[in-house]
């Protein structure tokens, strides 16, 4: 049987990829989904035997269905989910030995990162399923989001530096992909979270230069502004914020960005910088879809410093 064992037998495992699967003719898209959903069921209904024989014969009679790449991998995630990991991780290695080229191929080679990192909690094994995914997918279109996707994962585990590490790859290996901006922010954010506030500033001081008016740009340093703000570096947060008002003060996030400008003043103690920049608030974002909201969060600030004449000042202009 090519499945049941657990792994394809090794018979088959020799033969080229493109005789590896049998010579069966395609069938149609029907019969290859009502076979899929079979093996599913009768993994969810808890009958290995079962499932594997419908496997098997999936395997056999659809090894030239074009549709076949993507469905071992549904499987394999249907494994995954059930936390059978081995059985998924056999499916998600023939995938990627068996179709090197197709959509599924990295993908399935996250996974196996995936299963081994979340899964099986097994570094060594993640750290071998990474470097085989740099290896086998270098020039591949998506290994830089498939890194982000590491990246991620590792963050979400709370592996910070980790998490740095990998999103430090992607700027300095695939410099004109579109995941660079996204990587970059990352990189400053996990600097701030790690407690490198300098470094933080070097990197913020280089996306600055590079991305000077681009229009992601005042998404980017509001975001990062907030992760200022949560440490309490509130003189690094208000400059970003300022950025953002004085650069692109027509983009959706000028207004928080100018509601970050006055509490972040009001933190600072700095009476006159929160009053100019309340002014600002009221006056020119007054019309703002977000102005209610954005003017109640300044008013709660001023009423939890105990300034309770600008906080109903604030209110009673929202009310009016």
């Amino acid at each position: 049987v090519l499945y049941s064992a657990g792994v394809l037998s090794v018979a088959q495992t020799q033969l080229p990829p493109s005789e590896a699967t049998g010579s069966a003719e395609p069938t149609s898209d029907a019969t290859l989904a009502e076979q899929k959903k079979l093996v599913i069921a009768c993994l969810a209904g808890d009958e290995p035997e079962a499932a594997a024989a419908a496997m098997d014969k999936l395997l056999v009679d659809f090894a030239q269905h074009e549709q076949l790449p993507e469905t071992v991998y549904e499987i394999a995630d249907s494994f995954r989910k059930q936390e059978k990991y081995a059985k998924a991780q056999d499916l998600y290695q023939y995938v990627v030995d068996t179709w090197p080229n197709d959509p599924k191929a990295i993908w399935s080679q996250l996974k196996l990162f995936n299963i081994a990192l979340v899964g099986l909690k097994d570094d060594e094994q993640a750290n071998a399923a990474y470097e085989t995914l740099l290896e086998r997918f270098a020039g591949h279109d998506e290994i830089a989001k498939v890194a982000v996707k590491v990246a991620r994962t590792y963050c979400e585990r709370r592996r910070y530096a980790d998490s740095l590490r990998i999103f430090r790859q992607v700027p300095a290996n695939w410099p004109d992909c579109d995941s660079v901006l996204f990587a970059r922010q990352r990189i400053v954010c996990l600097l701030i979270r790690l407690g490198d506030a300098e470094g933080a500033d070097a990197e913020v001081a280089g996306l600055l230069a590079d991305y000077a008016g681009d229009k992601r740009m005042a998404g980017v340093a509001r975001r990062i502004g907030d992760k200022f703000y949560a440490k309490k570096l509130y003189e690094r947060a208000l400059r970003l914020y300022e950025y953002v008002t004085g650069n692109y003060a027509e983009s959706k996030e000028a207004i928080s960005a100018q509601c970050k400008v006055v509490t972040t003043n009001i933190e600072l103690e700095n009476e006159d910088g929160a009053s100019a920049a309340l002014d600002r608030l009221l006056t020119d974002y007054a019309q703002d879809p977000d102005f209610v909201e954005c003017a109640a969060i300044v008013a709660r600030t001023y009423r939890k410093k105990k300034q309770f004449d600008t906080a109903i000042g604030i209110y009673e202009f929202i009310v009016d």
